[in-house]
């Protein structure tokens, strides 16, 4: 539904939950259109409908009348009768522009979005001052991935109606779609400041925050949006991505697990939370959580790295082995991918298994270099003087390839029972500034091993 609809006809706000009728009733005012008002504040469609038809109104058959009357339907829930109406208010005053805007929204809401369109564009032509219709006009326009369209229906209607809190926020969205983030900022900021009690005003506000950088302000925004919401979920979600963003990985942590606890089992939210555990260490729960994750998409190819991991570092070698193989092939100019899974299958027990599946993926290897030293190495574990001898000629500019080939070379070292030796490779490794590295978490790994 636009924006637009929920605010101009106050399906949203006036009629969600209608409160309990205070006895004795009020009487009504005399002036039909003023009681007709107070029972759509009061959430009393249906009687504002009967009010209207029993009301001796001025000029009641007047397009604009009958507009009103439509859109009485519209709050009663009853699109098919303001529908209905509408037609025949157009077939009368086919340029009536509120006519065709509320005929719009109905279009819209039944996903009719090129006849909305249509529609809009000919209430705009019919009143050029008409700022609602404008807005919503932007709004069809932004759902439909044309941003800069969308920006010039916003920005008219702003000039037209500064208040207008729909185009506010539309021109905001807007903005941000076309990554104009301080400018998204300000209008945004002029939005909160007519509505403070929307929350997506506020959620929206922080996301243009992080686009300039401003990670802290875009907190204080998305907590502000859970104390209007508390029950949304992707707020809860949001913030903790910024938090993750600054380093923030415990409070990242605790919004996905109440963002889960709102809707249990939602895919994106388990993949965040499991990306978390991971970044702090809790192989278990990050283990269980990427699983989770697996259930639900087995082809989440993410997840197969840091699954595998985990499972490394929980000596669960042949899951190691096995995500490990699957990344691979998905990504065959990452070699390392293959020293893993032949390692995993080494440290398994599966020494024979380790040598052929990496003489298999060793074949499409450059036969020259490091990393093919270092898979010759793995496959005839009794010959280092090669590996060695490469691993000194790489240059200042292959530190991450160095970091990767240590690792593997002290595991081996492992192997071949040779502790000091791999201890001081494996030091090597864990102590790197590469933190991002699986390497470096499997190197520190193998070292509490050695203890």
């Amino acid at each position: 539904m636009l924006l637009s609809a929920a605010v101009v006809l106050g399906l949203l706000f006036s009629c969600a939950t209608a409160p309990e009728p205070v006895e004795p009733e009020p009487e009504l005012p005399a002036d039909p259109y003023q009681s007709i008002s107070l029972l759509v504040q009061a959430g009393e469609a249906a009687a504002a409908i009967d009010e209207f038809q029993r009301a001796e109104l001025t000029a009641p058959d007047e397009p604009e009348t009958m507009v009103m009357l439509a859109n009485l339907y519209l709050i009663a829930g009853q699109p098919e009768a303001a529908e209905e109406l509408l037609s025949s208010v157009l077939q009368e005053a086919p340029e009536q522009p509120q006519a065709l805007y509320s005929l719009a929204l109905i279009q819209n809401s039944r996903g009719d979005r090129a006849r909305s369109r249509e529609l809009l564009e000919q209430a705009v032509a019919a009143d050029p001052e008409y700022a609602d219709a404008h807005a919503a006009l932007g709004e069809i326009l932004l759902e439909s991935r044309s941003p800069r369209g969308a920006r010039r229906a916003f920005q008219t209607a702003v000039e037209l109606d500064e208040q207008n809190f729909v185009a506010r926020v539309g021109l905001g969205n807007a903005l941000l779609q076309l990554q104009e983030y301080e400018s998204a900022e300000q209008e945004l900021t002029e939005a909160v400041e007519l509505e403070p009690e929307y929350p997506f005003g506020w959620a929206d506000r922080a996301r243009a925050r992080i686009g300039t950088g401003n990670n802290r302000g875009a907190i204080d925004d998305l907590t502000q949006a859970i104390q209007l919401q508390p029950d949304y979920p992707f707020h809860y979600l949001d913030r903790g991505r910024v938090y993750a963003r600054i380093n923030q990985p415990e409070e990242a942590l605790q919004d996905y697990q109440r963002a889960l606890e709102l809707r249990p089992d939602d895919f994106f939210i388990l993949a965040r939370k499991a990306d978390t555990l991971f970044s702090l260490g809790r192989s278990q729960e990050a283990s269980d959580a990427y699983v989770a994750v697996l259930q639900q998409r087995r082809d989440y190819h993410p997840a197969f790295v840091p699954l595998a991991v985990v499972s490394f570092e929980l000596e669960n070698w042949d899951r190691a082995y096995r995500f490990f193989r699957d990344s691979f092939e998905r990504d065959q100019q990452n070699p390392g991918l293959a020293l893993a899974a032949s390692l995993s299958l080494k440290l398994d027990g599966r020494e024979q298994e380790g040598r052929r599946f990496l003489a298999e993926r060793a074949r499409d290897l450059p036969r020259e270099g490091a990393l093919w030293a270092v898979s010759r190495f793995y496959q005839a574990p009794g010959s280092d003087n090669l590996a060695i001898r490469e691993l000194q000629n790489l240059g200042s500019d292959e530190d991450v390839l160095r970091t990767q080939l240590e690792f593997y070379m002290g595991a081996q070292y492992l192997l071949n029972g040779r502790d000091s030796t791999a201890r001081s490779f494996l030091t090597r490794a864990a102590e790197s500034n590469y933190t991002g590295l699986p390497e470096l978490r499997m190197a520190r790994a193998l070292l509490e091993r050695l203890e």
